[in-house]
């Protein structure tokens, strides 16, 4: 499971899809929902395209919360993680000054939970997100500090 900070980067031509090609690539729609919101036309277009290019399975979240959810794409009601991630988050925010809305969290803790579920390894360069994740017991790969390479890739 990408988050949207690794689309980011493969639009950015900082992570070359090719690191990832080991990988069954799956999304959800929290990850469309946050490309949609990209206010700049161009950068949307760029995200859009890198979205198409990664060909991820696009998956239902294992739980919901009001105003972030696709009520289509997500299963209702809360799974195990899903609290437990977003309060490591946001203890982890805290500690580290990282000022975000609770929505933002929210957001996280659907995307991890949901890798927790559905047994997919979390890529991510979110460092709060992936020791959420792992605190719950999923397995997450931090892009930025070469976990890749623990796959050969």
């Amino acid at each position: 499971m990408l988050d949207t900070n690794v689309i980011n980067r493969i639009a950015d031509d900082r992570l070359n899809l090719s690191a990832l090609s080991g990988f069954d690539l799956v999304l959800t729609h929290v990850q469309f929902d946050e490309i949609g919101a990209t206010p700049e036309s161009q950068r949307l277009s760029e995200l859009i395209r890198t979205c198409e290019m990664i060909d991820a399975d696009k998956i239902p979240t294992t739980s919901s919360s009001w105003d972030i959810s696709a009520w289509d794409n997500a299963a209702w009601g809360v799974d195990e993680f899903f609290g437990k991630i977003l309060s490591v988050v946001t203890e982890l925010d805290a500690k580290r000054r990282k000022r975000l809305r609770d929505e933002n969290r929210k957001r996280d803790a659907l995307i991890g939970a949901t890798a927790i579920v559905e047994q997919c390894i979390l890529i991510s360069g979110d460092r709060n997100l992936l020791e959420a994740v792992r605190q719950c017991g999923g397995l997450a790969l931090n892009i930025d500090e070469g976990d890749l390479h623990q796959f050969g890739l």
